[in-house]
């Protein structure tokens, strides 16, 4: 390399270190758009919980747009298409990085290593297994008695052919020795109303929208599918009922971005809502809703991602779902 090459490269790299607080302390200099790739009422409800505060930390608007459709695969696929420059995120569960990829992957148009930016994954929902209250059992011992005694004629409901709900219920199906038939729906908002009447008999449901319609009398819960939450007390852990059963890697709320996001603008993005989160008043109202918040570093979540995908490919090989 001549002299004037090698001077050259310093000039410019010594430049592109000098610009990096800049370009951190100028962004966002207009509104930041975050997608929804799922329909109003499910995964934006944390976004719009954390939006005033987003909003005031980051100096401009947060504008939420809902894309949804083939499971947050459609509104995913769209952010990953637009600039890498902070303004346009994705604010998702875990579906379209980590689910649909394995379950879908004639419909994922897009690499979820390779063509994302991950920036942080940012809570986990407590999730119940919940029955109709009139649903004539009281446990999960006595719901897998009576799916034996009653093969083919219960099933259960998931918000989408490959979705996670879907190889959760195959998985216990399987390790239970039960026989139910799967009822897909478009979106949670259907599935709720149907559980409640009865029309479907199990559903894998967030523990805040379980809660409101145990307290009204409209369902029991029979496990939660992780750990013991001390707002269900009695409440057992589904694995501990049920030997080898075992959740696809799931999370409830996430933040993305097209690959090749400068680390300025990076470590905006994910500094920001690590203030946000780390404050106690927000954090408290997430925890009393039935979420963990789990934030960690856009190098943590790049490899939990990775992990996840071959975690999420060995279980549905072992649920015998059928990849579209």
């Amino acid at each position: 390399m001549g002299k004037n090459s090698l001077v050259t490269l310093l000039v410019l790299g010594a430049a592109s270190w000098a610009c990096s607080p800049a370009l951190a302390q100028s962004y966002p200099v207009k509104p930041v758009r975050v997608i929804v790739p799922f329909p109003p009422g499910g995964a934006d409800v944390t976004l719009r919980l954390v939006q005033p505060a987003w909003q005031e930390e980051l100096g401009q608007p947060v504008v939420i747009e809902n894309r949804a459709g083939a499971n947050g695969i459609i509104g995913t696929d769209y952010m990953t298409k637009q600039p890498a420059d902070g303004y346009t995120l994705v604010w998702t569960a875990s579906n379209p990085i980590v689910t649909g990829p394995v379950t879908t992957p004639r419909e994922t148009t897009y690499d979820p290593v390779k063509d994302i930016t991950h920036v942080s994954k940012l809570m986990a929902g407590v999730v119940t297994i919940a029955v109709p209250a009139s649903l004539p059992v009281n446990s999960m011992r006595e719901f897998i008695d009576y799916a034996k005694r009653n093969p083919g004629k219960l099933s259960f409901a998931s918000v989408g052919i490959g979705s996670s709900q879907h190889a959760d219920g195959e998985i216990l199906k399987l390790r239970a020795g039960i026989d139910m038939l799967h009822v897909p729906y478009k979106g949670f908002g259907q599935v709720l109303p149907d559980l409640v009447a009865g029309r479907v008999q199990l559903a894998f449901i967030a523990y805040l929208s379980a809660v409101q319609q145990v307290n009204a009398g409209k369902l029991k819960l029979l496990a939660v599918t992780t750990r013991p939450y001390a707002r269900l007390p009695g409440v057992p852990v589904v694995d501990e009922l049920v030997p080898g059963f075992e959740r696809l890697p799931v999370w409830s709320a996430s933040v993305h971005a097209p690959a090749g996001l400068p680390r300025p603008v990076l470590n905006r993005v994910h500094g920001s809502l690590s203030k946000i989160l780390t404050g106690t008043e927000l954090r408290k109202k997430f925890e009393d809703d039935g979420y963990i918040v789990t934030l960690n570093t856009p190098e943590e979540f790049a490899a939990e991602v990775k992990a996840s995908l071959a975690k999420t490919a060995e279980l549905i090989k072992l649920s015998g779902l059928q990849v579209q």
